[in-house]
């Protein structure tokens, strides 16, 4: 995002399984052009953060 756009995140329920496609829909709602980027996993635990440097290095060695 290069500039403030009013009212995106507004009345978005955070937290929950809606926040992507409600954003997503008010960006195309708008004409807001955007792009995706993969999926990455969410990191909240030192197990998780494990996970994903396990994962990091085997991409590296390849």
């Amino acid at each position: 995002m290069n500039r403030f756009i009013s009212g995106l995140f507004y009345d978005i329920p955070w937290s929950s399984a809606e926040v992507f496609n409600q954003t997503s829909d008010y960006l195309s709602t708008h004409q807001i052009p955007f792009d995706l980027l993969p999926t990455l996993s969410d990191v909240d635990y030192l197990e998780d953060w494990m996970e994903v440097k396990e994962r990091l290095l085997q991409t590296q060695s390849k």
